[in-house]
């Protein structure tokens, strides 16, 4: 099936105390903690203070990436970053994909659960011919669960230049508020293994995870699942 490339999302710009990551695994910094501030008056202190904080970060990890959700990040995070990571919420925003197109980077794009593929699609060519790696967390489906549909990992891999990758956390158990009636056998860790088996099978080139809050995944759960999955 071939290897993957992983990607670890975390949160934490602390970069002194950031937990240890396999060499293999890229971080995904997460800007929730430190955004943007929004008052022209303080953007371009909070742009200095996050620049330092990711050179801190690109001088400790060979390779990282940012999460990111507007113009104003991306210009800060892309001369720090290999990877800029746009959440399925923004993949449809024109400032967002052109700001992200002429950086350069490689833009992991993350589709939106209520998105189709057709309107994916649109993202994708809005972002040619940047490289581009197409993250699939799943259809939402009743009790807060997600699932995998195999058409649209099939319709994202005949794009040119195009790769594909899956939310492995986001499948397992989204971020958001979840109904009182959500069974909890959906977010069992052990689907972890089908849900990669399928994924691999249609020849996804990378997978992304996240360290905190719900579907939260150890790198020691993932590599693990990556030996299993290996020949199978």
């Amino acid at each position: 099936m071939g290897s993957l490339q992983v990607f670890c999302m975390t949160r934490g710009f602390d970069v002194g105390s950031t937990k240890a990551l396999h060499s293999g695994t890229i971080p995904l910094f997460e800007w929730n903690h430190w955004r943007v501030e929004k008052h022209s008056s303080h953007l371009e202190n909070s742009a200095i203070k996050n620049a330092e904080i990711l050179k801190q970060a690109r001088d400790k990890f060979p390779k990282l990436g940012a999460v990111v959700c507007t113009p104003q990040e991306i210009s800060i995070a892309a001369p720090y970053s290999d990877y800029l990571y746009i959440p399925g919420e923004f993949s449809r925003q024109a400032d967002v994909l052109d700001a992200a197109k002429v950086t350069g980077k490689v833009i992991l794009l993350e589709r939106g659960p209520f998105l189709t593929p057709p309107d994916t699609l649109l993202a994708l060519e809005k972002l040619s011919p940047a490289p581009t790696i197409v993250v699939d967390g799943g259809y939402f489906f009743g009790y807060s669960s997600r699932i995998l549909d195999p058409r649209s990992l099939w319709l994202f891999k005949q794009q040119k230049g195009v790769e594909t990758g899956i939310q492995l956390s986001d499948l397992l158990a989204p971020q958001g508020p979840h109904s009182s009636w959500s069974p909890s056998w959906t977010s069992e860790k052990h689907f972890a293994m089908p849900l990669l088996l399928a994924a691999r099978a249609l020849g996804i080139s990378s997978l992304v995870y996240r360290d905190f809050e719900s579907g939260a995944l150890t790198e020691a759960d993932v590599l693990k699942l990556m030996n299993e999955t290996e020949d199978k």
